[in-house]
Formats: structure tokens, C-alpha cells, sequence
């Protein structure tokens, strides 16, 4: 195979992860009115947890590698990261506001979709910082870190510390990771037959088993809070529980780099290339539905219709999301250099 080849091969493989990712975290908002009345889909539920928000933060790690190792931070960059955070936490408390009646807006907590936006900058400047230190230590300090931290009652939402704090080891490996071995080890045919075994026995089980272990998992794969969201009985096993689940998400998360096509695939490749809009502005429209009659008329029907139901709307949402109209949305926050020039000028004139 050509390098050039390879390269394209790399680029889509990491498109089609990127698609089905978003595309979970559109589904993953969508069933939220169901996940406790339903046990396929809180099934459903603890299944994406396990393995779409780590892998993400996975693969932004494995690419902020050219922000990071810059000689100067791009803070262009950051800038741009803050303000679409501040503009998705005002979206998403008015639409909030005008679905369910209630208005919630906190300027430096956030528990819901927001967060990875903010967490996404500082993890950029924070291993901006540590770029020059042993990764080795780095990466077990943070690892001690990130366990330990499960035990303060005082990291919550707050800045997104309970989230930043604990899924930073997987930025931080993704940023450590070698793309193109992970790609040649994980792409094997032997290795490719058995993350395939593994994923559809993992998946069969989360879908009829997960549900009666939601209380146990769901704290622990979403990062929400520390150890006292836990089962009073598990809260002693809190740092031993996390590091399983930071493993079994990277077996989940590497099972599926493995079995994903690494082809472009029309329309999946599409949308890889185009997350931002997607995770920017999903969740406000989310809202209406979620506080519409329309989940007490789905709750009449089998929760396997209600799965297939909301998998197509939610297929539908997130390809319209990625054209081209709805990333103008974001171009003053992701371009705001063009008019904050301007309207600087303006002011020294």
C-alpha cells in the first residue's frame, strides 16, 4: 500500500469513528426520558456510555498533537473553544427555558452538554504545559490523580473539575498514542475477528443485562460526580472500579477502531468531518421534543419501537446538523478573529 494510500486510509477510519460517535451522543440525549422506564434501552443507554465519551476524548487527544506540541499555544484556538462553550450554555438554557418553563444558567458550572467543549481547551493548555515533562510520569501522576479525586466532595460541576479531572488520562493518552501503530496493530485480521466476537458478546449483554446494573455503571462511565453517586456498599471500591471501567472502555473503544470500515463510506465519512455543529447545536432541539408530548406517546409502545424509532430520528438530526448551513452558525465563534479585528479597530478609531 502506498503512503499516500494509507494516509487516506488513517484519515477515513477516523472520519466513520468520529460519525458513529456523535451520532451516539445525539442518541444517547434523544433516549434520555427513557433510559429508566425501559430496560432494553437503559441497556441501550449504559452501552454507548461505556465507550462514546472516552473514545472521543480519545481521538481529540490523538489530534491536538499539533496544538499542543506548538512552539506558542494557539490561542486563537482556546478562544474559539470558550466562546462556542458560552454560546451553547446560553442556547441551551433558553431553549431549556422555553421547553420546559424553567430557566438554569450557572456561569462557571456546567453538568450538561457543554462541558466537553470547555474541558477540550483546557485539556489543549494543560498538556500545552506538561509537553516538555517525562509522559511516563505525567501519565501515572494524572492516572493517581484521577482516582484519588473521586473521594473530594467538593469536584463537581464546578468548571467541569469531576469531568475534567477524570477523563484527562484519556486525552492525555490519546495525545501520547501513535496513530498510525495503533492503526497496524489494531487492524490485524486476528485482532479485527476477535474485537468483533468481543464487541457483539459486549453489546448483547449491555443491551438485556446493563439495565439492572445502571445505578453501579452509570456514575462511573459518564464521570458526572465521585464516589458517593456510587451504591453506599461500592463507594469503598471507588478507585478500583473506576480503573476497571477506564479498561473495559479502552477494550470497548478498541474493539471498534478495529471493526470500523476504514474506507470513506458517502455521508458516514461526511459527518466525521463535521462534528462541531453536530454536538453544538443538537441538544437545544433535543429540549422541545424531551418536553413535548411526543415521549408519554412513545412510552405506549415496546421499547424495542422506541429504540428504532429514536435511532432513525436521531440518524436524521445529526446528518442535518453536519451540512453546510448549520456550521455558519458557529463561523463567529470558530473565525471570530475576522470580526473581532474589525470591531477592535473600530473602537481605536
Amino acid at each position: 500500500m502506498s503512503q499516500t494510500n494509507a494516509k487516506t486510509e488513517r484519515v477515513y477510519l477516523w472520519d466513520n469513528v468520529k460519525a458513529l460517535l456523535i451520532f451516539l451522543v445525539v442518541f444517547g440525549h434523544a433516549i434520555l426520558p427513557f433510559r429508566l422506564r425501559s430496560d432494553f434501552i437503559g441497556g441501550a443507554y449504559i452501552w454507548l456510555n461505556t465507550f462514546h465519551m472516552p473514545l472521543f476524548i480519545f481521538v481529540t487527544g490523538l489530534f491536538s498533537k499539533r496544538t499542543v506540541n506548538a512552539e506558542k499555544l494557539n490561542h486563537t484556538k482556546i478562544i474559539s473553544y470558550i466562546m462556542i462553550f458560552y454560546f451553547m450554555k446560553i442556547t441551551v438554557s433558553l431553549c431549556y427555558f422555553l421547553a420546559s418553563g424553567n430557566f438554569v444558567f450557572y456561569f462557571l458550572s456546567e453538568s450538561g452538554t457543554p462541558w466537553y467543549i470547555f474541558v477540550t481547551a483546557m485539556y489543549l493548555v494543560i498538556t500545552h504545559l506538561l509537553k516538555n515533562l517525562n509522559p511516563k510520569k505525567v501519565f501515572t501522576v494524572i492516572l493517581i490523580l484521577s482516582l484519588a479525586a473521586g473521594y473530594c466532595k467538593d469536584i463537581g460541576a464546578t468548571l467541569m473539575l469531576s469531568r475534567m479531572i477524570a477523563f484527562y488520562p484519556l486525552f492525555y493518552l490519546g495525545y501520547l498514542t501513535d496513530s498510525d501503530k495503533l492503526i497496524k496493530e489494531l487492524r490485524r485480521p486476528p485482532v479485527r475477528v476477535i474485537s468483533l466476537l468481543f464487541f457483539i458478546v459486549f453489546t448483547f449483554l449491555a443491551f438485556y443485562r446493563g439495565r439492572d446494573f445502571y445505578n453501579l455503571l452509570n456514575p462511573l462511565f459518564t464521570n458526572a460526580g465521585g464516589y458517593i453517586y456510587l451504591p453506599a456498599d461500592f463507594r469503598a471500591f471507588g478507585p478500583l472500579l473506576r480503573m476497571g471501567t477506564y479498561l473495559f472502555s479502552a477494550a470497548v473503544s478498541a474493539s471498534l477502531i478495529a471493526i470500523i470500515p476504514a474506507k470513506k463510506i458517502p455521508l458516514i465519512s461526511y459527518i466525521g468531518q463535521n462534528t462541531l455543529p453536530v454536538y453544538a447545536l443538537h441538544r437545544q432541539l433535543i429540549y422541545f421534543y424531551q418536553f413535548s408530548p411526543l415521549p408519554a406517546l412513545l412510552l405506549t409502545m415496546r421499547g424495542s419501537v422506541i429504540f428504532a424509532i429514536i435511532f432513525a430520528a436521531s440518524a436524521v438530526l445529526t446528518i442535518l446538523l453536519a451540512t453546510k448551513p448549520f456550521r455558519y452558525i458557529l463561523y463567529p465563534f470558530t473565525d471570530y478573529t475576522k470580526w473581532s479585528k474589525k470591531l477592535l479597530k473600530w473602537f481605536k478609531k
